[in-house]
């Protein structure tokens, strides 16, 4: 799968090419014949290519560090073992690392080449995906529902 790697700050970030998601469930729990037609009603609505796009960008790699940026209930973190490796990784709180690792929040600066290597991913992404909605449309993409018993 190609990759793409970007220095930041010592850290090393690889993204991997996204696939292109054309399988869309919704689940639906409808009692009635009046439910069930929302539902459907729903799922048409949501067939257009807006929502295709919406759905494949916000599933990539970029796009989580992207939230995990915009978000301040997310730390963005640099983190290295003993034996020098360093990569870069969000979560809530910074408690959840042990002993093992040095980690530390990515400054200002850090956080900057980030957004700029996630965006310049979207980028490229984005383009991907207009030339296969060209290309093809929404032909080969399936939107249904399935049973939820909730």
């Amino acid at each position: 799968m190609k990759t793409t790697e970007y220095t930041i700050g010592e850290a090393v970030v690889k993204f991997r090419a996204p696939g292109i998601q054309r399988y869309f469930l919704f689940s639906e729990d409808a009692r009635t014949i009046e439910e069930w037609e929302e539902v459907q009603d729903f799922v048409t609505s949501c067939r257009n290519e807006a929502y295709f796009m919406s759905e494949n960008m916000s599933n990539t790699e970029a796009g989580l560090y992207l939230r995990a940026l915009n978000e301040r209930r997310f730390g963005v973190y640099l983190c290295k073992d003993k034996n020098g490796e360093s990569w870069i990784c969000w979560s809530y709180w910074s408690e959840m690392f042990d002993d093992r690792f040095y980690v530390r929040e990515l400054n200002d600066e850090e956080r900057n080449q980030l957004r700029a290597a996630c965006e310049a991913e979207q980028a490229k992404f984005s383009k991907r995906l207009r030339t296969y909605l060209k290309r093809y449309g929404l032909s080969n993409c399936h939107f249904s529902t399935y049973w939820s018993n909730r």
